[in-house]
């Protein structure tokens, strides 16, 4: 996951990784890349992380919502943050951040007898309709080297700005 956000994302401003659990490892090598690019911070929400983990990142034990104040342009990230999703969305959403989410293999809805697939595939349908004009969104998937074949195919939700127009003069005139 650490790869793909490196790869997607400009790394050069906060970022804030909610919700993955005791040991904040996708935190910690986030603040490993940005100790080398010397710009950003990396924050990690979590109620039950371990405040003693051995991490350049900022552990805060709490649970993400609404309230927390993101610095201005950060990006959001999770692995597997289960309920969260939704908040991490919904945050991003309303303050048109940049988000990569590895969705897990649970069922978060009040629909009890949806599969997963189906879970995401609706999950994935409604951001399509939520994303504004300036974004655009990708699905990338868990190969099976990952974590093994239990995560294998499970999406990964990555949503970016799309690319600046660069506008440009000729060096001749126009009629």
């Amino acid at each position: 996951m650490c790869n793909l956000i490196k790869k997607e994302f400009n790394l050069k401003r906060d970022i804030v990784e909610v919700e993955s659990g005791i040991f904040p490892l996708l935190g910690h090598y986030l603040s490993e890349e940005k100790l080398q690019l010397g710009k950003g911070t990396v924050t990690v929400y979590d109620a039950k992380v371990w405040k003693n983990y051995p991490t350049k990142a900022k552990l805060v034990d709490r649970y993400f919502d609404d309230r927390v104040q993101l610095p201005e342009n950060s990006l959001l990230v999770g692995l597997f943050p289960c309920q969260a999703t939704k908040s991490i969305i919904e945050k991003a959403l309303k303050e048109n951040l940049e988000f990569g989410i590895a969705l897990c293999g649970c069922n978060h809805s009040n629909i009890l007898s949806l599969s997963t697939l189906e879970y995401h595939r609706r999950l994935i349908e409604q951001l399509m309709g939520q994303i504004s004009r300036e974004k655009f969104l990708k699905i990338k998937y868990f190969p099976e080297t990952c974590f093994g074949k239990a995560y294998q195919g499970l999406p990964i939700i990555v949503v970016k700005d799309k690319p600046k127009v660069k506008f440009f003069s000729l060096p001749f005139k126009t009629r």
